[in-house]
């Protein structure tokens, strides 16, 4: 049903509520500034009830009193006109002033923001009780540190003013002070999430009392255009694995290249599982499959339910596991080394995860099951239609990289 229509205005006159057998409506009308209009209503009692305030507003008019619609009660409004009496008596304010809206806003502000009975706790305290929370859903130690970063520089701008004080357009500002899209992007969903808590999402620590009324954060997320993947070409992963060699990491670089792990489920795949393949306890020849559980995956909250089997591994990188375990190379790379071997293909020096990018995209374009490929990365599918199956790479170089077995890497100087 759609709003009532009301007059504002002087009203001048108002005729009684009469039935219309033709429209089977009540109906009655309203001079207000010179003008009639009807007032129309199904309902015979709604129409009196209209009826009298407009009589009401029109022997108001008569004393010189206008009067105007609120949805406030009587009480409300008495409270109001108090509130408003007291500032007027210390002189401060004047009944006619136009900055006396201004001057009471204000007032309320202050008072919400420093009376401690009604008073939120302080974002410090809400960003403590925050990343405690979010510690204890085990989620992974980029997620947490991304956390950490923004609430760190979230305090260090409000960290002393109550929570409730960071309304929606002190929250835009925060988010749009960096200028790239994807940090906004980012920004708005760690605070959102931040936000949320406060306003009484999963907070055990509120005491059914959230902190806030609502999460101020109530607009749309910001859009962006994704950058397209950088890859590897065959020439380059050449290079690379022959620098690989030369640092003692070349089992590290064949995993990544052909597993598509993540840098820090590959780190967690050789600290839980073992260096070498004779030894590690996710590696499983003889039915070509590779375990990444909960613990290796590890990406996102409630990690106990996740996890993923690379089942049928490619015959190349069967190959290549045997090779490693024949030969007692090690899995592990550190950081650092990783970084010093990337460094040799200049083009892609600074670009991260060029590594996974490249495995997942020549996995995807030789295969094109973007289904087993998306559970055996750890991605879901609309991530590879989206992002890797359309890549502009040469077919000549995924031919050559599952190519690539050991055999053949002796040709090309890599062993």
């Amino acid at each position: 049903m759609g709003r009532r229509k009301t007059y504002d205005g002087v009203i001048e006159r108002v005729t009684e509520p009469a039935f219309s057998k033709k429209y089977n409506w009540w109906s009655f009308s309203v001079k207000h500034d010179g003008k009639w209009n009807s007032v129309t209503s199904r309902d015979k009692k709604s129409a009196q009830n209209q009826y009298k305030i407009y009589v009401r507003r029109s022997k108001a008019n008569e004393c010189g009193i206008n009067l105007v619609s609120t949805p406030l009660t009587e009480q409300q409004l008495q409270i109001a006109q108090l509130a408003f009496n007291r500032l007027d008596t210390v002189g401060h304010l004047k009944i006619d002033d136009d900055k006396t809206a201004k001057v009471l806003i204000e007032s309320v502000d202050f008072f919400i923001k420093n009376y401690t009975d009604y008073a939120a706790p302080t974002v410090n305290e809400c960003v403590g009780l925050f990343l405690e929370k979010q510690q204890s859903r085990n989620l992974s130690e980029a997620t947490l540190n991304d956390y950490k970063y923004l609430l760190n520089e979230l305090m260090e701008q409000f960290g002393e003013e109550r929570v409730s004080y960071l309304n929606a357009k002190r929250c835009k500002k925060f988010i749009e002070k960096r200028e790239g899209d994807s940090q906004r992007r980012a920004r708005f969903i760690y605070l959102k999430a931040f936000m949320e808590f406060c306003a009484g999402k999963k907070n055990i620590y509120c005491e059914d009392t959230p902190w806030l009324k609502r999460n101020p954060i109530n607009w749309e997320m910001p859009k962006f255009e994704a950058k397209e993947i950088a890859v590897y070409t065959f020439e380059e992963i050449v290079e690379l694995l022959k620098e690989a060699r030369e640092r003692g990491v070349l089992g590290h670089f064949i995993f990544r290249l052909f597993s598509m792990m993540r840098t820090k489920e590959m780190s967690r795949f050789t600290e839980l599982g073992g260096s070498q393949v004779a030894d590690n306890k996710f590696i499983n020849l003889n039915e070509k499959r590779i375990t990444i559980n909960n613990l290796v995956y590890k990406k996102r909250g409630r990690a106990e339910l996740r996890g993923r089997h690379y089942n049928d591994i490619p015959g190349v990188f069967v190959k290549w596991i045997k090779y490693l375990r024949d030969n007692e190379i090690p899995l592990e790379c550190s950081l650092r080394h990783e970084k010093l071997t990337r460094g040799v293909v200049k083009r892609l020096n600074k670009v991260k995860n060029v590594i996974r990018h490249t495995a997942i995209t020549y996995n995807t374009l030789k295969f094109r099951d973007a289904l087993k490929t998306s559970y055996a990365a750890g991605n879901s599918v609309n991530v590879i239609q989206n992002h890797y199956l359309n890549m502009n790479v040469d077919e000549d170089d995924v031919r050559k990289l599952y190519e690539l077995t050991p055999t053949r890497a002796k040709e090309l100087g890599i062993l």
